[in-house]
């Protein structure tokens, strides 16, 4: 078993599926650029039990609630009724506009019971997998597997990667080489308020949809963290000995490991920015391009027990698939597959076309790990 050191080096949501409404479960206070996720109980110690209508009138006629608790109390502070806190990067998710008021919801990242910022060992898990997936398909010289179309649909003709995962990492669950690897949940602290726009290719241009800007609660750079990672030795030497696992499962190994989620992401980074440069770099993703180059400069310092990998919210279809696609499969089932996962009305656009970021340019989701 190894204790491996996790660093947050852009921010890092793992949702619940929750989203935080405002003026119901969270709210701004303004004056300190806070966002309060309230505490119900701390909410009740504030009003009378007699004044619950009120309370529930005012969520149901949207009427301002903190306004009416700073007159229960008139020094109200955050924590006076905070589950927790976050500080706001960008916009407030509750702004006036135009001379509207918006009210947006906060995706909520995902706490354990304790209310402890959680990121699960499976989510972490989720990428290596993919990004060991994605390695054991470009290592596959011939690559006639995957230009075979039977390999690439199921039995309904929709694409699917079934077939892929029983060739390049094994034939069902029990003789899975991830079996072989456990990975434990990462607990942080704190979370900020990201407010986070997409870019979006609309015709020729490169450009802001606010139409689809979300607001994310997210775990911030240079937070840390550490989880437990084991691969269960006797279970790896009794598998060798019966030839249990037809894949190689020395891939699993820390060094070997962490070699291949180098490369992985480096190429994941390095296409990014080859596809930005025929773009011509629009100003609009300057700052995303800095980023990036930064971020593909880490990786190359990385020592031989450091990686980086790209996981959760905002990360886009080239990163939760492996980005293996163009190269690996033909050309027609690229476009079919494009087809499938598309709106017809954009058929024969650039796919994808959107980027998810920070106001300030920071892709989401890259984590450090070390041991």
């Amino acid at each position: 078993m190894a204790k491996i050191k996790l660093k947050v080096l852009t921010p890092l949501h793992v949702g619940s599926g929750i989203e935080l409404q405002g003026n119901f479960e969270y709210l701004y206070f303004r004056r300190d650029n806070k966002i309060v996720v309230i505490d119900e109980e701390k909410v009740f110690n504030i009003i009378d039990k007699e004044e619950i209508k009120t309370w529930t009138g005012i969520i149901e006629e949207k009427g301002d609630l903190l306004k009416y608790l700073q007159k229960r109390k008139q020094d109200l502070r955050p924590i006076d009724i905070a589950k927790r806190i976050m500080n706001i990067v960008g916009y407030s998710p509750t702004t006036t506009r135009n001379g509207q008021r918006s009210v947006k919801p906060i995706r909520e990242q995902l706490h354990n019971g304790m209310d402890k910022v959680l990121v699960p060992g499976s989510s972490i898990k989720g990428s290596i997998r993919t990004a060991v997936l994605a390695g054991a398909i470009y290592d596959d010289e011939d690559s006639r597997f995957t230009k075979k179309r039977n390999n690439l649909v199921n039995r309904y003709a929709k694409y699917n990667d079934a077939q892929l995962v029983k060739n390049y990492l094994g034939k069902d669950p029990n003789q899975d080489i991830f079996r072989l690897l456990h990975v434990g949940d990462a607990h942080f602290t704190n979370t900020d308020c990201y407010h986070c726009p997409s870019i979006n290719l609309m015709r020729d241009r490169w450009q802001f949809k606010h139409r689809i800007e979300q607001f994310v609660e997210c775990i911030s750079p240079n937070a840390t963290s550490e989880m437990e990672f084991s691969q269960p030795k006797h279970l790896i030497e009794q598998a060798k000995r019966k030839n249990y696992f037809k894949q190689n499962i020395s891939v699993l190994e820390l060094p070997n490991l962490f070699e291949n989620l180098r490369n992985h992401f480096s190429d994941v980074i390095s296409n990014e920015l080859d596809f930005w440069e025929k773009e011509n770099n629009p100003h609009i993703v300057i700052d995303y391009i800095e980023s990036l180059e930064n971020l593909y400069d880490q990786i190359e310092a990385c020592k031989p027990n450091e990686c980086i990998i790209r996981m959760g919210f905002g990360t886009g279809y080239k990163n939760i698939t492996g980005d293996w696609q163009k190269e690996n499969m033909l050309p027609r089932d690229v476009k079919e597959l494009e087809r499938g996962l598309r709106h017809r009305r954009y058929e024969g656009m650039l796919y994808p076309k959107t980027r998810r970021m920070t106001k300030d340019g920071q892709p989401l989701g890259f984590l450090k790990m070390s041991y």
